[in-house]
């Protein structure tokens, strides 16, 4: 029987309530659990599948496969990973992290260091964002996490410096499976969940931009999440993993492989 750990984080959910609205009266093992669990139990082996950070395929790479129907990735300011920093900083020696993933951190290690030249010291601690900044120069923390009014003006959004910076998403989340566990049903399931969800944030945006932007102002459509891979996300995950090598923040540049079936690999390694 297939496992699958289904993450909670309220980022994920398009994705995990699709996929245990399909999944729930079918023969998968579904589990809910944290998102940092997801990640854990997936590098350890104790689910098949899972929505996890594209750091966590990374280590896997070999053993892993994406599945190129489902992910989250940012385009803009989606207020999702925040910085935050003391008024009138020049300079930033020493960033204290609140409920960031990996992948979050190395995004904001990767623009501080391209776009500022700064190589600051990161210490996740379990705290407020304003207990923090008494003992940081910064606190890295998501936009939802209380602030007071005269810090939040102080502050980056690092999906929206990254975007700036690059001019293609950040891929926040992906969905990855043990490749010799990964079947075709999965695959298929995993595409009209991604479809759906995606559409659902496409329609959005349309409501939200409808009438209001001229095809010269297309440049100024709001931040979003896209849930289905394309070409940009692919190029979302390739140039966050060049940067991350070039900065000497990932030991490689790891080869992103997407699970086909058996006669479509034989296909494409013809």
């Amino acid at each position: 029987m297939l496992s699958l750990h289904i993450s909670e984080h309220p980022l994920v959910q398009p994705i995990t309530d699709g996929l245990y609205r399909h999944l729930e009266k079918s023969v998968f093992d579904i589990k809910k659990v944290r998102q940092d669990e997801a990640a854990w139990s997936m590098l350890e082996m104790e689910c098949d599948a899972a929505v996890v950070s594209p750091v966590v395929y990374a280590r896997k790479q070999k053993e892993l496969v994406m599945l190129d129907g489902a992910c989250v990735a940012e385009f803009g300011a989606t207020g999702d990973v925040m910085l935050y920093f003391k008024p009138g900083l020049h300079h930033i020696s020493k960033i204290i992290t609140i409920d960031m993933q990996e992948t979050d951190i190395l995004l904001t290690k990767i623009v501080l260091s391209e776009k500022y030249r700064m190589e600051p010291e990161f210490i996740p601690m379990e705290t407020t964002v304003m207990e923090a900044i008494q003992h940081a120069d910064g606190v890295l923390a998501p936009g939802t996490a209380p602030v007071e009014n005269g810090l939040s003006q102080e502050c980056m959004d690092m999906s929206d410096e990254w975007f700036d910076m690059v001019q293609v998403p950040y891929v926040r989340y992906v969905m990855a499976g043990w490749k010799h566990r990964i079947t075709e049903e999965l695959d298929l399931i995993v595409k009209e969940v991604g479809k759906e969800a995606d559409e659902k944030a496409l329609k959005l945006l349309d409501a939200t931009v409808h009438g209001r932007l001229t095809d010269d102002e297309t440049h100024q459509i709001p931040a979003h999440r896209r849930y289905y891979h394309t070409q940009d996300t692919l190029e979302g995950l390739e140039t966050f993993f060049r940067y991350a090598f070039y900065h000497g923040l990932h030991k490689d540049i790891p080869e992103l492989h997407f699970w086909k079936k058996e006669e479509d690999a034989g296909e494409s390694d013809a």
